[in-house]
């Protein structure tokens, strides 16, 4: 997972397919990262409008788009956990996750290695960001 600025401030969202593999709906799971230092986070797949929920910092729908936009069912590892593991592990933009099972029982445990993107790719992502602060909304 190449991390996007929204999966830095809010949750991780993974490919259903993966979640359902894994069968990770409502779960507790635990992140482990090489040197064995290991974070609690909570899964859930629910049904959603694809950038039609914005969440707070509490989970809580703020606001929605109209009904038209896409649904999507989607897996998400919740902000409480996941962002803990983010700002303990330094993750920044661009920086990917390679999620690797090595453990399901009693709770699945994820060995998590971390590439950091390289100076071109956070770049990219910058001029990304900083287009869409100057973009004028008509």
């Amino acid at each position: 997972m190449m991390q996007e600025p929204s999966y830095l401030t809010t949750a991780l969202k993974l490919d259903i397919n993966f979640a359902q593999k894994y069968n990770l709906s409502s779960r507790n799971v635990n992140l482990q990262i090489p040197n064995g230092s290991t974070w609690p986070v909570i899964c859930s797949v629910t049904n959603i409008e694809e950038d039609g929920i914005r969440y707070t910092r509490e989970g809580v729908a703020r606001y929605r788009y109209p009904s038209w936009c896409i649904r999507e069912e989607v897996a998400r590892i919740r902000y409480r956990g996941w962002i803990k593991f983010a700002t303990d592990n330094g993750l920044q933009v661009g920086d990917t996750c390679v999620f690797e099972m090595i453990k399901q029982q009693p709770e699945i445990t994820f060995l998590v290695h971390i590439i950091q993107a390289t100076y071109a790719t956070k770049l990219h992502f910058n001029n990304i960001s900083q287009n869409m602060k100057l973009r004028r909304i008509p």
